[in-house]
């Protein structure tokens, strides 16, 4: 079995030793990122501040070392072993210390299936000692400041600001326009590389290379070559649009030594295309979930245990695709109604008596229920943080994308469904009905604020146009003169109750764009756990109220 394991991970680590001839057509095409100012924020000596942070950062009971310590006990007596482990590590980072000591780790083999056969069934676990942590995470802090200068847009995983679902709904936007194309000349095909699962993997001597191209200093790629992650491709599929010549594709598949996908294909827990029948094509989700309790069957659970294991297992298998489409009404019933049987229990395959319905188990405990989420309200709250990150970012990728394809001369809260729209498009749209509850107005320059459409007033979400209303006041723009309300028009206009609410709004002294915040968080941004409360009613008033609103200029 040892023979097993060592030969595995040797497989996987030992360097396929490419040529630096056929690398550098590729590194032709890598233009420089690195300027001289990031280079002086990677080259300023790091601080005793910034091992405190990485540590402190860390989750204190989380896999111990080979010397068995937790970050908890540096973080509990760091008033003792602070000023020597800060002198340790800013040794390595500052003055290239070795690194030989701190750097055994243990691999723990934790089993993915019940019973494993293979090594892929296994997921490794490497538990290395705190002080390389705290090195490792004091680099990447330091990475971090200048990393979304230096990866390009395309790459939204990683990147702090980014988020990986971005790259999900552009590319499930791309297949549904391959699919839908019909007509022309031209056939167009999409390449679905799947990645390895047990640990990725890159060559070192190609990522030496690359960050030499982008413009990082020898010094500094020498730091990051001591630590780091990698890819490694393991198989892929290929997708044709329906009018690509079938010779031609058995061409490329030859030539590829791949095949077409088939049936339901599974991309980082997702299905690759968006079947006709919905409730098929999520069905894996039961699956999945009905495959969890059989494991759990021959087991005995406290009320408790039951409680974790719905909340932190069975309740999280579907958020990864909730963050991206609307799940069927029946498929999210059908996992709440697995959910319910396992915490009544089960005897003999006889489900027990329901003493309570599951509606009222999804009720917060101070309210008297259990606090399980209704995967329905979860499911546009998810949705509603996608729709958010478009409306406040319209200059991201993906925001930029559907513009182009469904709103062009639209906001995304007023866009129209457009024409042969893809799954993921009608799965945003169904989520705004939540946005537009909390969703507010600050007051720039108005430019961009419908008086009588948008939510602007804290605490009013349109207002009535009054008749015989000029339509040059259709902007809030138009009751703002050198950078101060208007008081006698807004008086004169709108109600008296409005009038005062609207002065009582203050306006920015530089005349900024206006921008849209949250009203149910005291920092005016827009998160699933807010949103969901708020499906759900479980919130009573605005935590934004005119006073932050003020504050926050």
């Amino acid at each position: 079995m040892a023979e097993i394991v060592v030969d595995y991970f040797s497989n996987l680590f030992t360097s396929g030793d490419p040529r630096i001839q056929d690398i550098n057509p590729m590194l032709e095409c890598v233009q420089l990122k690195v300027n001289e100012q990031m280079k002086s924020v990677l080259f300023s000596p790091f601080s005793a501040e910034e091992v405190k942070k990485a540590l402190f950062d860390m989750y204190p009971e989380k896999a111990p070392g080979p010397d068995g310590m937790s970050a908890f006990f540096f973080q509990k007596y760091w008033h003792v072993v602070g000023p020597e482990v800060s002198e340790a590590v800013l040794r390595v980072l500052n003055d290239g210390a070795p690194l030989q000591e701190w750097n055994e780790t243990i691999i723990i083999l934790i089993p993915k299936i019940k019973n494993p056969i293979l090594m892929k069934d296994f997921r490794p676990i490497s538990l290395c000692s705190v002080c390389y942590k705290i090195v490792s995470r004091a680099l990447t802090y330091r990475f971090r400041k200048v990393l979304v200068m230096a990866v390009d847009e395309f790459q939204s995983a990683f990147v702090p600001g980014r988020l990986i679902t971005d790259n999900i709904l552009l590319g499930y936007e791309a297949l549904h326009w391959i699919r839908s194309r019909k007509k022309g000349s031209k056939g167009y095909v999409a390449l679905k590389l799947n990645m390895s699962k047990a640990y990725d993997r890159v060559e070192w001597g190609f990522l030496e290379l690359i960050m030499g191209k982008l413009g990082f200093d020898p010094i500094w790629v020498e730091k990051v070559m001591r630590f780091g992650p990698a890819i490694n491709f393991e198989k892929s599929s290929l997708s044709f649009s329906p009018n690509t010549d079938p010779v031609t594709a058995d061409q490329i598949k030859r030539v590829l030594y791949i095949s077409t996908t088939q049936g339901q294909d599974i991309y980082l827990g997702l299905p690759t295309f968006s079947l006709r029948s919905k409730k098929l094509q999520f069905r894996y989700l039961i699956e999945t979930i009905v495959k969890r309790l059989r494991g759990w069957g021959n087991k005995t659970f406290s009320a408790g245990g039951k409680e974790t294991l719905i909340k932190s297992v069975l309740q999280s298998i579907p958020t990864y695709a909730m963050s991206c489409f609307h799940i069927p009404k029946a498929i999210n019933e059908a996992i709440e109604r697995e959910c319910a049987n396992f915490w009544w229990g089960m005897e003999e395959g006889r489900r027990r008596m329901h003493w309570k319905n599951w509606h009222t188990l999804c009720v917060p405990k101070c309210m008297g229920g259990m606090g399980f989420r209704n995967l329905e309200a979860f499911n546009r709250a998810f949705l509603a943080k996608q729709v958010w990150r478009i409306a406040i970012n319209p200059d991201s990728l993906v925001a930029l994308v559907f513009k182009a394809r469904y709103f062009k001369h639209h906001d995304i809260m007023d866009a129209p469904i457009g024409n042969n729209p893809s799954f993921i498009w009608i799965s945003l749209l169904s989520s705004r009905k939540l946005l537009r509850k909390g969703l507010c107005w600050r007051v720039g320059n108005g430019e961009k604020i419908a008086t009588f459409r948008d939510q602007w007033i804290p605490g009013v979400q349109s207002l009535m146009r009054p008749v015989g209303i000029s339509n040059d006041l259709d902007n809030v723009n138009s009751f703002i003169v050198n950078g101060a309300w208007n008081e006698s028009l807004i008086r004169t206009t709108l109600p008296s109750y409005i009038a005062e609410d609207v002065l009582a709004i203050p306006l920015a002294n530089n005349a900024s764009e206006d921008s849209r915040f949250w009203l149910y968080d005291p920092k005016g941004k827009y998160t699933v756990r807010n949103g969901y409360k708020l499906e759900v009613e479980f919130f009573d008033t605005p935590s934004h109220t005119l006073n932050t609103h003020a504050k926050s200029w």
